[in-house]
């Protein structure tokens, strides 16, 4: 009985590693995308003018906070994303109001605009910025996980080298 506990846990310690290890593959393409996005010029940009109608901010210790615009002249909201939120843009974002005039370089999507550079009456975020941002995200993410994808991978491997050992002893053991 105990060798059968034994022999689970190592096949879920296998499945745990090897879906973590797929997670460390999925990283790795955001990551790729994250540095085609450090890349993004102005003419892949639309411009617009907007009056705050409220922003709402959610804040999250360990991811950054993301901020969401809600605007008077349009249903679609503004999103500037956990990435974006350093210090200093962070300071920025805090200081704007209901009412503040913004000026706004954006990535349209169907339901929402995606925050690229922002100002009002000072530069909030600007395109060097943003582009600085995803290039770091990105390089970084680059290199970590094919690391991290090869130490799950090995581990993974490991146990599953170590559960089918454990199968074919309890299988020899049986058959005397």
């Amino acid at each position: 009985m105990h060798k059968t506990k034994q022999s689970k846990a190592m096949l879920g310690s296998c499945i745990l590693f090897l879906l973590f290890a797929i997670m460390f593959i999925y990283i790795f393409f955001v990551s790729l995308q994250d540095l085609n996005n450090s890349k993004t010029k102005y003419e892949d940009l639309i411009y617009k003018e907007f009056t705050i109608e409220h922003i709402s901010k959610q804040d999250d210790p360990e991811m950054g906070n993301t901020y969401t615009i809600t605007i008077l002249e349009d249903d679609k909201k503004i999103f500037v994303n956990n990435l974006l939120t350093e210090r200093d843009i962070r300071v920025g974002l805090d200081s704007l109001k209901e009412g503040d005039k913004i000026y706004c370089y954006l990535i349209e999507t169907t339901s929402r605009y995606e925050c690229v550079e922002l100002k009002s009456d000072i530069m909030i975020l600007s395109l060097d910025q943003y582009n600085q941002i995803y290039s770091k995200q990105g390089i970084l993410g680059i290199i970590i996980m094919p690391i991290g994808f090869l130490i799950c991978f090995v581990f993974s491997i490991k146990f599953f080298h170590a559960y089918h050992s454990e199968r074919k002893a309890n299988k020899e053991n049986k058959d005397i």
